[in-house]
């Protein structure tokens, strides 16, 4: 059964040996991870600043994860830039480096499935015609305070700019959420304007919603789902395009 890496990974000790050196087989540590249940591909190999360690970045799913590896191939550290410190610039400017690299790539990724998830699911978005080429996506949940800064703070501006603003309500903080995204979608089937939408929008973030009983939250679960195999770990998410 194929395992799968977690993004936020780690330490593994690996007792391997006899493989050759790091730096010029790439496919000894695909090995390595393969005998362990992981299939991964190396994306990149470079300099890490640290004697006997260079910064290695694996890919799996299209998500990439970087990893310190070291000389031996007994050892792979997952790379958690909020538990290193270090005062060595060398080693800092390469990591800060790689973070940055790995961070673009997977943003990259999460947004194009989302905005995928958005074009699947038309009937469940509350689109907003703009002026201008510019799409904004959001992403948002009833019960989250951030969203309803989002809404409070930003809303009328995105509209205001001219952009084609497109809303996406979910159930990511659990059932109740759910619950309160299917009412919603039943509610704003009776507004008719872009004022009428913007107004309800802006009184259910504001002052919450009162779910409805036993109503059906298959296609909002669904769209949940989706969201977090998409890489969505937190609302409100918004893409800018």
């Amino acid at each position: 059964m194929r395992k799968t890496l977690p993004l936020g990974i780690f330490i593994l000790a690996l007792g391997f040996v006899g493989l050759g050196h790091l730096y010029a087989d790439n496919a000894a540590i695909t090995e390595v991870f393969k005998s362990r249940g992981y299939d991964v591909k190396i994306i990149s190999t470079q300099d890490s600043g640290l004697k006997d360690f260079e910064f290695v970045i694996v890919a799996q799913e299209n998500f990439w994860i970087p990893f310190l590896a070291s000389q031996s191939k007994k050892v792979l550290i997952g790379v958690t830039p909020d538990t290193i410190l270090s005062e060595d610039s060398g080693f800092s400017k390469h990591l800060t480096e790689t973070i940055q690299k790995v961070r673009d790539h997977n943003q990259t990724i999460t947004d194009n499935a989302v905005v995928a998830i958005f074009e699947k699911y038309k009937i469940n978005v509350v689109h907003f015609a703009g002026k201008n080429a510019k799409s904004e996506y959001l992403v948002l949940d009833i019960n989250c305070p951030h969203c309803q800064t989002e809404i409070t703070q930003n809303f009328a501006k995105r509209l205001k700019s001219g952009a084609n603003v497109y809303v996406l309500v979910a159930g990511i903080l659990g059932m109740d959420s759910a619950k309160k995204a299917a009412t919603f979608y039943q509610e704003i089937e009776s507004k008719k304007s872009d004022k009428e939408k913007q107004d309800y929008i802006n009184e259910v973030f504001s002052k919450g919603i009162k779910p409805k009983d036993n109503i059906d939250i298959t296609r909002i679960m669904n769209i949940t789902i989706e969201l977090g195999a998409a890489g969505l770990r937190g609302v409100p998410y918004v893409i800018e395009r």
